[in-house]
């Protein structure tokens, strides 16, 4: 809830009297981190929804703090909430370019290639539906970055359908 709500001072304040209690690092990565809601949203996915680029910083701070592993991580960014939005959809619904550019530079540190892919073509089918064009611009751009068969993945880009079964 503090995270969609961009709350920076709260959350730092939660953090700090987690840690003052001595919760293990487990509890911490699993209860705080990767815990999801009701709607099936970790904070990380409150902090995209909420296009709160200071939440998402802090969230990252904590996320190299407790050094996720990669499979951790994988479920952070893959996963999806009860309406099947992973981050890279939240992240496109804002329209922001700030919050899109600094998701995509954290995905890139952690994930495959194949997981980028996934993700993009998350968010271009989000930008397209919502006639973001400089965000479907800088999608086609990172596209170019992902992997070493740019061509397949920005083909993928146009004709691979979205979750609704839509091109």
């Amino acid at each position: 809830m503090t995270a969609g709500g961009g709350h920076v001072a709260v959350l730092e304040k939660l953090w700090d009297w987690a840690k003052e209690l001595q919760l293990k690092p487990d509890e911490l990565r699993n209860e705080v981190l990767l815990s999801k809601d009701k709607y099936g949203q970790m904070a990380w996915h409150m902090a995209e929804a909420g296009g709160h680029v200071e939440v998402l910083e802090k969230t990252w701070d904590w996320v190299e703090e407790l050094k996720l592993a990669p499979n951790e991580l994988k479920k952070m960014f893959l996963s999806v909430d009860k309406d099947g939005n992973n981050t890279a959809n939240l992240a496109t619904s804002t329209g922001s370019k700030e919050l899109l550019d600094k998701t995509w530079t954290m995905c890139k540190e952690t994930q495959h290639s194949d997981d980028l892919s996934k993700l993009l073509v998350a968010a271009w089918h989000d930008a397209a539906a919502r006639g973001y064009l400089e965000i479907l611009e800088r999608l086609w751009l990172c596209a170019g970055k992902v992997q070493l068969n740019t061509q397949e993945l920005q083909r993928r880009l146009l004709l691979d359908e979205n979750r609704d079964g839509e091109n």
